[in-house]
């Protein structure tokens, strides 16, 4: 690594002299960034090009070697200082070492003598850089435990063992708050509310959070302390979420804000009443503002909760028109009038009706409608939503079948699997695979619904498609042998003789 320094002395040769016997230190890589005849000087130079070392008289005409160490000490305390002085008095040499310099060099000096002292202050300035290194780890660690701290506050109920732990790190637990709560894929948002967030209003603080299992969210919690600071977290808010809306850029943002609040023992509440406010929003909707102090809105029903599980039950008993079914339930869906809370309720009546279906069998399912709003408030429309709500259903009711041992619908699958896929390499383990099962358990299903083993129904698949090649083209038998699914043309010769009786060349000229 390359260090810049500067030397600081009254006489020219001294200074010429100095330089010279630094060039020649081979062991360190050091660059002059100039010289200075007194302090003054020095202090342009040392503001101009910031030196790591600077190397000093202490005896110098207008601002001595002392007065300069004052001005290091206050307004460049990284720099390692050396000083070199042709005076033993004790008076400047007590004052060198109660500015902590690295070095002292008595005049003259040899070349040996410096590239010890600049060695000293090399160490001294990487000490120093891991010492910061070291602090700013500390601090970006502790500023992540913080903010790690305040989450877990904010998405997990209140308790008394939250409520000690704050205590003991000297929370004040009595300071008003607003939780600012943006959703958006927009990414210029979020640095535009970090910065907003260094311009807040006097006695206000703020933090801007993260939302660790949702890159599209994040939180901004404003902080006041006393009554007289109150209205000032609301004003705040209401400017936040204007300037989201003049900043997003034909994509979408919706910002929710809480009511204010008193201590973190209401952060939870509030986060909750937030995640309701996203229900207010329409498919159709780029921006939004919604606030916690909004009257309640009223939900619409798209249909009766009959009337879905009348649906529902159509879709047990005739799985073939699940398809159909389920769009039919989504074009109940009006995305100019139904917000998506109104949606997701109406989603929630059929997903809960698979779900109770499916515990009943014994099959697992997963909590789908946790993430809804979240999911598709990006949308502007239902198609991905019917998309994948439709296959979450359809995907459950196969789990049932299968669950259920429903081994003609098994078979069906497998034997419909065979013979879209007789060309292939097709082996028992493939089909296994394919189906998830074991290949014992695949064997067995075919040998009950045909009576045959799996090798053979391929074969006897293949065997006639051979016959069908050879009486209505004129391909060759080995190329027919390819078709089929047999790469050795001569076993395939050998298996169509030992079933047929004759060789595919003798079974074309009979037939002609």
């Amino acid at each position: 690594m390359e260090y810049r320094y500067l030397i600081v002395d009254d006489e020219v040769l001294i200074r010429r002299g100095i330089r010279n016997r630094i060039d020649s230190i081979k062991s360190l890589s050091l660059v002059c960034v100039g010289e200075a005849s007194n302090g003054e000087k020095a202090k342009e130079i040392i503001a101009d090009k910031k030196p790591d070392i600077i190397i000093t008289d202490m005896k110098m005409a207008k601002v001595d070697g002392v007065e300069l160490l004052n001005y290091l000490e206050k307004n460049a305390p990284d720099s390692a200082v050396i000083v070199a002085s042709g005076y033993t008095d004790f008076a400047y040499v007590s004052k060198a070492l109660e500015k902590r310099v690295i070095g002292y060099l008595l005049k003259p000096f040899s070349a040996a003598e410096i590239e010890e002292q600049l060695k000293k202050a090399v160490q001294s300035i990487e000490q120093r850089k891991s010492l910061q290194e070291l602090k700013r780890r500390v601090v970006s660690f502790e500023e992540k435990f913080e903010q790690f701290k305040l989450l877990e506050i904010m998405m997990e109920p209140w308790s008394g063992d939250v409520e000690r732990e704050l205590a003991d790190k000297n929370y004040v637990m009595d300071y008003f708050h607003l939780l600012i709560s943006i959703s958006t894929n927009d990414e210029t948002v979020e640095p535009l509310v970090r910065e907003r967030c260094l311009t807040l209003l006097k006695g206000i603080q703020g933090v801007v959070l993260n939302n660790p299992s949702n890159k599209f969210q994040f939180f901004v919690i404003l902080t006041a302390e006393g009554e007289e600071n109150r209205e000032k977290l609301s004003v705040q808010a209401s400017r936040m979420a204007m300037e989201v809306k003049r900043c997003v850029q034909g994509r979408k943002a919706f910002v929710c804000i809480s009511n204010v609040f008193q201590g973190f023992s209401q952060l939870n509440r509030n986060y909750q009443r937030n995640e309701e406010l996203l229900g207010r929003i329409s498919l159709r909707d780029t921006v939004g503002i919604f606030r916690a102090a909004q009257e309640v809105y009223e939900p619409k029903e798209i249909a009766p909760a009959n009337e879905v599980k009348d649906m529902f039950r159509m879709i047990k008993h005739n799985y073939a028109e699940a398809d159909n079914l389920c769009g039919a339930f989504f074009e109940k869906i009006d995305p100019e009038s139904h917000l998506i809370g109104d949606i997701r309720r109406y989603c929630d009546v059929l997903i809960e009706c698979v779900n109770q279906y499916a515990d009943q069998k014994g099959v697992e399912t997963d909590n789908v409608m946790e993430i809804f709003v979240k999911r598709y408030i990006y949308c502007d429309d239902t198609e991905k939503m019917e998309r994948e709500i439709t296959g979450y259903v359809k995907l459950v009711m196969d789990s049932i079948r299968m669950k259920s041992n429903d081994e003609e619908y098994m078979f069906d699958q497998m034997k419909r699997y065979i013979v879209e896929n007789f060309d292939k390499k097709l082996t028992l383990q493939v089909l296994a695979d394919h189906f998830y099962m074991s290949p014992n358990a695949c064997s067995e299903i075919l040998k009950q619904k045909m009576n045959i083993s799996f090798n053979d129904f391929l074969k006897e698949i293949r065997i006639g498609k051979a016959k069908e090649l050879l009486d209505t083209t004129e391909l060759s038998a080995e190329k027919i042998s390819e078709e089929i699914g047999y790469a050795n043309a001569k076993y395939f010769f050998k298996i169509f003789k030992k079933e047929t009786g004759s060789t595919p060349s003798e079974y074309r000229n009979r037939k002609k």
